[in-house]
């Protein structure tokens, strides 16, 4: 990952942060589960056809994808910036052992 898409990264998880710490964030989530859960139970009860099933599965993946982007870019975020560090520190440490 290159510097400008770090950068990228953090301001896209700053977005989203920002946008999950507004008091209207847990009755928006609090709304997509009660609409998740009538979309399960009509998976479970049963569709008229293939298509239906295909169209309401579909659905509940991408409201699971969206509830869950808050999380996915925090662990990117988190990853990216481990493993920058380690390689800081192996670096650091190949320049110590040639200085040596």
């Amino acid at each position: 990952m290159t510097d400008e898409e770090l950068r990228d990264l953090q301001e896209r998880n700053q977005l989203v942060s920002d946008l999950t710490s507004h008091p209207g964030w847990p009755f928006f989530v609090d709304f997509a589960h009660t609409t998740m859960k009538v979309s399960q139970q009509r998976i479970m009860s049963g569709m008229k056809d293939h298509m239906e099933y295909i169209k309401e599965s579909g659905w509940l993946a991408g409201a699971f994808f969206i509830l869950d982007i808050p999380e996915q870019l925090r662990q990117m975020l988190d990853h990216e910036l481990e493993s920058r560090a380690e390689m800081q520190a192996y670096l650091r440490e190949e320049e110590e052992e040639e200085a040596a």
